[in-house]
């Protein structure tokens, strides 16, 4: 058994369920947090705030100001 690092898209948006979004590269899982954020926040962009490089998560966004949010975190898997 081998060790995969993923990257997990995590949506948590009020208007929706939790989703989890996996992704194999980091570049790849950001980019696509940031266009989701951005396409939730086009009404309200001044609530679009973003925040990278903290020890918790690879990526943050908060697009509302009631605390909607979309962050990014690297987790270890085992490839069977």
């Amino acid at each position: 058994m081998e060790k995969q690092t993923v990257y997990v898209v995590m949506v948590n948006d009020r208007h929706s369920d939790p989703q989890a979004i996996p992704f194999l590269d980091r570049g790849n899982a950001i980019s696509h947090a940031r266009s989701l954020a951005r396409n939730y926040s086009a009404e309200h962009p001044e609530d679009f705030k973003e925040d990278e490089n903290h020890d918790t998560w690879e990526y943050y966004v908060e697009y509302s100001c009631e605390g909607d949010r979309i962050w990014v975190v690297k987790e270890e898997v085992i490839d069977s």
